[in-house]
């Protein structure tokens, strides 16, 4: 059976989680994230922002395309166009 329950534990800090799988055999796998990657307690890494992004766009966009973005974002400070990231994309 394929069921979802979500339920908000006032308990626990916002960046936190449990996650209980029970599997049809009566098995039951819980993980539980004290702060998640990206919360103020712990905050993501330039590596681990590139590789999520990567994993994400690489997909869609495709592995040159995806790095051009990369780049792109890396020196976004001072663009020189605002079209220059959607014309990175293809």
């Amino acid at each position: 059976m394929d069921t979802e329950t979500a339920v908000k534990d006032p308990a626990r800090s916002a960046d936190s989680a449990r996650v209980t799988v029970t599997m049809d055999d009566g098995r039951n796998f819980t993980c539980d994230i004290e702060h998640g990657i990206g919360s103020a307690s712990r905050p993501i890494t330039a590596r681990e922002l590139v590789v999520k992004f990567s994993d994400m766009a690489v997909p869609v966009f495709g592995q040159s395309p995806a790095g051009a973005l990369i780049d792109l974002c890396r020196g976004i400070a001072a663009p020189s166009d605002a079209g220059d990231a959607g014309r990175a994309a293809g």
